[in-house]
């Protein structure tokens, strides 16, 4: 029953960030263990449902929409260009030098390609947690690092269109997908476009209600809405969250915005950090040590990488250690 299983997702959140808090964990690493604790590989007190993972993005969309109105689009274009060449080295060497990897241990070339694309993804959702709440997003390291993982985000919708493309190899993909592409650009550029038209006037008329119950309600709206909207545009809803942020963030209601999302923010990311934990099971993990070691290497590969890339392009040894750290694990 979803209602049992949200009580004791968030009775288990909350446990385990009180336990966190006096060993001095993050809260992100308090969810995560409190999910490995009551999940299938720990005490089994609960399972994780493709109804708990839906409210559950309902979390990193609110936290994406969040962001979206504290980065602004001026900072976009500030580090768009070195957004663009991190980006595309970044995804695009992970990719290769996995394949590379897994095509050496054995696997199918396409399965290779498949696996590289996964390890190249980092978790948006954690590391913009974590920078929020060091305060560090607007920081250099918080720029080097948001403009990697936004062109990762996007660089989701060409993986998407090429697995097709990878699950029958003997087949000519010709130019579908890279129209696709285009059309993807143009359709994510059109959104951004009318949520920057539409979403600060319908905020005025709002105000101009002079209902106090009704700002928060329009701020839900505005975040779920444009996110569902993503969805029918073949996007993820926290791009689209992201995108409806960004058209806010030059509004004079955005920080008012931000203030009635933020308490039910906090609940659903606590919900869906927890729900992750859930994912793991430790008996795995000690039956075949292979795969911790394995995954541990390639992490190290790719921090690496990042590190390497980040220092070259943004000059900085500093940015280059932090960048590394930061999204070597994968998303």
């Amino acid at each position: 029953m979803l209602a049992r299983d949200l009580i004791v997702l968030l009775a288990v959140a909350t446990g385990g960030l009180l336990l966190g808090r006096r060993l001095r964990l993050p809260p992100i690493v308090a969810y995560l263990l409190a999910g490995i604790v009551a999940g299938p590989g720990g005490f089994g007190w609960m399972t994780r449902s493709d109804e708990v993972a839906h409210v559950a993005e309902i979390g990193v969309t609110l936290l994406l929409f969040g962001v979206g109105i504290e980065f602004s689009l001026d900072r976009i274009r500030r580090i768009l260009p070195r957004m663009l060449p991190s980006g595309t080295f970044q995804v695009g060497l992970t990719v290769a030098l996995s394949a590379l990897i897994f095509t050496w241990s054995g696997a199918a070339w396409p399965m290779a390609i498949f696996a590289g694309f996964l390890l190249s993804l980092s978790s948006t959702a954690i590391v913009f947690k974590i920078y929020h709440e060091e305060g560090v997003l607007d920081a250099p390291q918080g720029q080097a690092a948001a403009g990697i993982l936004l062109f990762q985000d996007l660089a989701i919708i060409p993986m998407m269109l090429l697995v097709p493309v990878l699950a029958h190899p003997g087949e000519s993909p010709g130019t579908g997908a890279f129209t696709a592409l285009g059309k993807a650009a143009g359709t994510l550029a059109a959104l951004l476009f009318l949520a920057r038209a539409v979403l600060p006037r319908a905020l005025d008329l709002v105000a101009r209600s002079r209902t106090q119950e009704i700002f928060p309600l329009a701020a839900l709206v505005i975040a779920l809405g444009t996110a569902f909207g993503a969805v029918q545009l073949g996007f993820s809803p926290p791009i689209g969250a992201f995108v409806a942020g960004l058209a806010l963030s030059g509004s004079r209601y955005a920080h008012q915005v931000f203030a009635e999302v933020l308490p039910l923010r906090d609940a659903f990311v606590a919900i869906f950090f927890t729900s992750m934990g859930m994912l793991l099971d430790p008996k795995v993990v000690a039956s075949d040590p292979g795969i911790l070691g394995g995954v541990i290497v390639l992490a190290l590969l790719k921090g690496v990488l990042i590190g390497a890339l980040v220092g070259w392009i943004w000059r900085s040894r500093r940015l280059a250690i932090l960048a590394g750290f930061g999204l070597a694990q994968v998303g």
